[in-house]
């Protein structure tokens, strides 16, 4: 995983039509909300993160992201995704479309 601040700057807009990185954000805010990380059989100088919210922190999610921005960005990207996926086959379609004849006797 990379962090966004090490991306480039002009695949900026590209991360916001990327539905990856609304799920990932879910997942890992369903994870590590509140949760407790134990790190009994490791080292301490190994275990970087001592509570779920410290792994939010680090990725930059809030925990009150899961349902507006991330699942209504999913959502709305599932259904431009159909609408675009609709139109195109439409497109397609119409072009190809023979007249039928009718038989004749």
């Amino acid at each position: 995983m990379f962090l966004i601040r090490s991306t480039p700057y002009y695949f900026y807009p590209i991360k916001y039509g990327s539905w990856f990185k609304y799920a990932f954000g879910m997942v890992l805010i369903s994870e590590f909300e509140d949760a407790e990380i134990k790190c009994d059989k490791v080292p301490e100088s190994l275990c970087v993160f001592k509570d779920g919210n410290q792994v939010l922190s680090y990725y930059h999610l809030d925990a009150n992201d899961v349902w507006f921005p991330d699942f209504v960005a999913i959502l709305l990207l599932s259904a431009g995704f159909l609408a675009f996926s609709v139109l195109f086959m439409w497109l397609r379609v119409r072009d190809k479309r023979k007249p039928i004849k009718e038989k004749t006797n």
